[in-house]
């Protein structure tokens, strides 16, 4: 990938269309448009070699676009095992926001899930700003949820989220 300079590697690409819902796929994503995601352990990718992760959204719901890169060591962490090692602050702090960036997170955010351990790394709802902006990939919801800097609380809309590292 191309942006930012390049070198980026594709971890998590969930393409959503609005009304389905299907469960999570542990994968290596095949195309930026997938629905798969994978962690850097799984890979055999050795602890300390990622320096960045980059977060991608859009949404059908609005035309707000979640663009940042981060390289804050917690959240990077979290991209090897799955495990949610940042907290609140550190969604706050070294994000660097990129071209067509228009959304309200991850400036915005009050709240993380880190406490919820069966899901891996960045779904779920990992950061967000309660009742009103998320990053959601939660298909395991009765009602499913899919959200991008919005909170329709349901799976109704298009969705992309993407998130890449680096070295």
């Amino acid at each position: 990938m191309k942006t930012d300079g390049g070198g980026w590697m594709l971890l998590y690409a969930y393409k959503h269309k609005g009304g389905d819902k299907f469960d999570l796929v542990t994968a290596l994503p095949t195309s930026p448009h997938g629905y798969s995601h994978q962690l850097l352990n799984n890979l055999g990718i050795s602890p300390g070699w990622a320096q960045e992760l980059r977060f991608y959204c859009t949404t059908s719901h609005h035309s707000r676009v979640v663009h940042f890169k981060t390289s804050n060591r917690n959240i990077v962490q979290t991209a090897y095992d799955g495990k949610k090692h940042f907290s609140l602050s550190d969604w706050k702090i070294r994000n660097t926001k990129l071209n067509g960036h228009t959304a309200h997170i991850p400036d915005a955010v009050n709240s993380i899930w880190a406490t919820f351990q069966s899901t891996p790394g960045f779904t779920d709802f990992p950061f967000y700003t309660s009742g009103a902006y998320l990053w959601g990939i939660a298909p395991r919801y009765k009602s499913g949820r899919f959200e991008c800097d919005d909170f329709p609380y349901n799976h109704a809309y298009d969705t992309l989220h993407q998130v890449f590292v680096r070295s």
